[in-house]
């Protein structure tokens, strides 16, 4: 094995050299599919539009969709031609769009009309009255709009407008402009929360993507015999480098599923005979504890990647014994990382495969260090895990301090993460150094969700933590102070948020107290705070 010095543009014409007639991408909605040479020229035309329509190597474009076909077209053209992508949560709302609009320097956004009760085009309309109004303040060179819904939107530039725009273009001139991006270019940008209020823009790199998609695909032993359902939401790394990516250097055939519900994922699976399945621990958990749903549907699936968030002994018994999905694969990584660190294997013990993370990828290299020292410390000894190789981020976008803060002068990422590696080699995942909550594979900031509730008039002091949760991982508790002589009921305040942040960060619990407890220089023990919600939610959990 060795890696590949090439960009997405020429990660896709490999493979259409290899497989071109074979199926790249197919759906419920359509069944039929497309072939790699389509999507390669489909993808070529869509570039074309867009160099004519105005956007060029090094501009950003902020994609914000569903697992739709269009994602990966926009995704791809944007590619081929230096456009740097910035990929947007689908459960964004109007403040959180804004701020990435802004934060990113975006030159244009590719958006569908609505997802679940979130309608994009109308979160549109109101970004461009408020900058009209002086109310927001998004990019000034913010030109473009791209649609990809399923209306007839002539105000939007649509796929089809793009295609035609792009016939006009010189295919020396387009070639030329292919051959001159770099593997070492950032080619895609994901914002994600960290322990400070605004969130990271961390920037990923053709050479990155391509490297870690292959050669997860390949411990994963994927070839372009296979069927990947792809369910991961495709805005995340997970679903971008391990879904779309993985199944271009592999050759499978890409099956998409829109969003996490169960009944498209059950018919998919059923329809397609699907063989890889990836997911966070709380979709394998929802379909487990649906007695509605027949097991048997799953007989087709061999394997999968299973990441996000902690995965416990109960819910591996049910996937490889109830579904069984005998080689179902544990990854650890990050969005820092392209996403994958380390995967167990189809040969490893059941022993390292419940207990462990498994070992690191091929190329990449990692260590545990003491969090006051910095040295590296021996096995079983438990401190920070750091990572170095081809899939570390290039940085965060124009943070170059929380850039230098996160990657050391010799190259090691320091995750924020806690565990150690045994005497085989193989890492162990014991907790996390920032306050970070992940629920259901969501990485949710805590001190985003303070602000807003601190904006309530009737809110004195916030402070939300994360708890154990059977399903999701965690939950959201906000702990509150308020204000003398308020009546907000638990459910205002849940309406509040909801109103205000995308639905995964509105606190399933919220605690009223009179005071918090404080250390003697008067800081809140979050620590002390969190134990005591942790006891008093596992114990509402138990009954």
């Amino acid at each position: 094995m060795e890696l590949y010095n090439i960009t997405i543009g020429e990660y896709l014409k490999k493979t259409c050299r290899k497989f071109p007639n074979d199926i790249a991408i197919q759906s419920l909605e359509m069944p039929e599919g497309i072939s790699w040479s389509k999507l390669d020229k489909i993808t070529d035309d869509i570039a074309k539009g867009m160099l004519v329509l105005g956007l060029e190597k090094g501009d950003n474009l902020v994609l914000w969709g569903s697992n739709k076909k269009e994602w990966i077209y926009i995704f791809l053209a944007a590619s081929k031609i230096g456009v740097c992508t910035v990929t947007l949560n689908t459960n964004y709302l109007l403040e959180e769009v804004e701020k990435i609009l802004q934060m990113a320097d975006a030159k244009a956004i590719a958006f569908m009309e609505s997802f679940y009760n979130t309608n994009y085009v109308d979160i549109i309309e109101k970004i461009k009255r408020r900058y009209n109004e002086g109310i927001c303040n998004i990019p000034e060179i913010m030109k473009y709009f791209i649609y990809f819904g399923e209306k007839n939107r002539p105000e939007y530039t649509g796929i089809d407008d793009l295609i035609s725009l792009g016939k006009s273009l010189k295919e020396e001139t387009f070639n030329s402009i292919c051959n001159n991006i770099k593997p070492d270019e950032v080619v895609n940008i994901q914002f994600t929360s960290g322990t400070t209020s605004s969130p990271k823009g961390v920037m990923l790199t053709h050479y990155s993507l391509v490297n870690n998609s292959f050669i997860t695909g390949k411990v994963l032993g994927v070839t372009n015999k296979d069927k990947l359902c792809l369910v991961v939401p495709f805005f995340h790394c997970f679903g971008l480098s391990v879904g779309i990516l993985l199944s271009i250097g592999r050759g499978c055939s890409m099956v998409l599923v829109e969003s996490y519900k169960i009944t498209p994922l059950i018919n998919t699976i059923k329809s397609f005979n699907c063989t890889v399945l990836h997911g966070v621990p709380t979709m394998f958990c929802r379909i487990l504890e649906d007695d509605s749903i027949d097991i048997n549907v799953f007989k087709s699936i061999r394997t999968g990647i299973l990441a996000g968030a902690n995965v416990t002994d109960e819910l591996l018994d049910g996937i490889i014994g109830k579904m069984n999905i005998k080689d179902i694969q544990i990854a650890y990584g990050q969005t820092e990382t392209s996403p994958g660190c380390t995967q167990t294997l189809n040969t490893d013990t059941i022993d390292k495969k419940y207990n462990s993370v498994g070992k690191p990828l091929p190329f990449v290299e990692m260590k545990v260090i003491d969090m006051d020292t910095k040295k590296q410390l021996p096995i079983n000894n438990i401190g920070e895990i750091c990572v170095r190789g081809f899939n570390v981020m290039k940085g965060y976008y124009k943070n170059d301090v929380l850039t230098r803060k996160t990657i050391d002068k010799e190259g090691w990422l320091h995750t924020g993460d806690l565990g150690f590696v045994d005497k085989e080699g193989y890492y162990h995942i014991t907790g996390r150094i920032q306050d970070i909550i992940i629920r259901g594979g969501e990485n949710i900031n805590p001190h985003e969700i303070e602000e807003k509730l601190l904006l309530h008039p009737e809110i004195s002091k916030v402070e939300v933590i994360g708890v154990p949760d059977k399903i999701y991982g965690e939950e959201i508790v906000a702990c509150i102070i308020l204000k003398p002589e308020s009546f907000l009921s638990k459910e205002d305040i849940k309406e509040y948020v909801s109103q205000r942040l995308a639905h995964y960060k509105v606190p399933k619990y919220i605690e009223f107290y009179d005071e918090f407890p404080l250390t003697d220089t008067g800081k809140i023990k979050r620590h002390e705070l969190k134990k005591f919600c942790e006891r008093k939610f596992e114990l509402r959990q138990s009954i």
